[in-house]
């Protein structure tokens, strides 16, 4: 899965979730005459930052937000505060076209398919599907989870199902489709956890140095002997040879005449 290709725009969380960032959704009512998926849009969800998020679950790597807190979120937004919670699938209504093109689908026997809306369209990014039949009698309860990377880009995507089976008789499905008014979505995200980061080199060979430092007491001679010990045998031999080349030169002078 591409990174870096979705729609994350801080602050789009508006009156609903104040200081929000937003995951676009879409979804795939069927396809056009070429066979390429046609796709609308399911919304969106908004979330905090992953350092709030962590700190409401406690720290842990996931946050779940069950859709009876959202709706009651949502139903009450004008006087709940805000820190009460931490993301919400903002999913608008399902119209009678909406429900015509998921009936047009039921009937194609093509699957329903959820994915992430990418930047540029025809990029990868996150998708799913399941069968229409399984969503429609599920009661169009769904859990979508979210997977973010360190650079807040969505890299996984998982969808549940509260039912998994499928009625024989499709006009059966479809009677039960025509009475669904809207998606009611249980979120998981999951943030990675940030690890302690490592110092620098130049941080740690300072750190080196600075230990070094407090911890040696030595003087400066223990310190540096092995250093000065070479300089000071030549200048011993310098000093040597050269009272030995004196004393060889008064030596061999001639006697003075008497």
């Amino acid at each position: 899965l591409a990174m870096g290709l979705l729609v994350m725009a801080s602050g789009a969380g508006g009156s609903l979730l104040p200081g929000a960032s937003t995951v676009s959704l879409e979804h795939s009512m069927g396809s056009d005459e070429g066979g390429a998926r046609l796709w609308t849009s399911r919304g969106a969800i908004l979330y905090k930052d992953s350092a709030q998020m962590l700190s409401m679950s406690g720290g842990g790597k996931y946050v779940s937000i069950p859709f009876s807190i959202q709706a009651k979120y949502l139903k009450n937004r004008n006087t709940a505060k805000a820190s009460n919670i931490g993301a919400i699938a903002d999913q608008p209504m399902l119209g009678a076209g909406d429900l015509d093109g998921l009936a047009d689908l039921l009937y194609s026997g093509e699957e329903y398919v959820l994915r992430v809306a990418p930047v540029v369209e025809g990029s990868a990014a996150p998708t799913v599907s399941v069968p229409l039949c399984a969503l429609v009698h599920s009661g169009f309860r769904d859990r979508l989870g979210l997977f973010f990377n360190a650079l807040g880009d969505v890299v996984g995507m998982t969808y549940d199902l509260r039912n998994t089976t499928c009625a024989e008789d499709l006009r059966e499905t479809e009677a039960l489709l025509r009475k669904q008014k809207g998606f009611r979505t249980n979120l998981v995200l999951q943030f990675p956890v940030e690890s302690p980061r490592l110092p620098s080199a130049r941080q740690q060979a300072a750190q080196a140095q600075e230990k070094e430092e407090s911890e040696d007491n030595r003087s400066f001679l223990q310190k540096y002997w092995y250093y000065l010990l070479p300089v000071a045998i030549i200048m011993i031999l310098q000093v040597v040879a050269g009272s030995m080349d004196g004393q060889g030169q008064g030596q061999g002078r001639p006697a003075a005449a008497g």
